[in-house]
């Protein structure tokens, strides 16, 4: 949802495992595009996130979440 910002996405997602970084993107007047990013400690962590969040109601909207591949920080 275009109302969640970044401490929100993080708190959503820390029950799945240690977050390591949640990000709202952002234009460049400081409005959500009505997305984001967590990064999770474990592969393990950010499998269950999406099995569990894709497709579900977040702030009564239905979201879509999908783990794609990272370097290494």
């Amino acid at each position: 949802p275009f109302t969640v910002d970044t401490e929100q996405l993080k708190k959503a997602f820390k029950d799945f495992g240690k977050v390591l970084d949640a990000q709202v993107k952002v234009d460049h007047e400081g409005v959500s595009l009505g997305y984001g990013t967590v990064v999770f400690a474990t592969r393990e962590s950010a499998t269950n996130a999406v099995r569990v969040m894709d497709r579900a109601k977040f702030n009564k909207r239905e979201v879509a979440v999908e783990m794609i591949k990272a370097d290494r920080l």
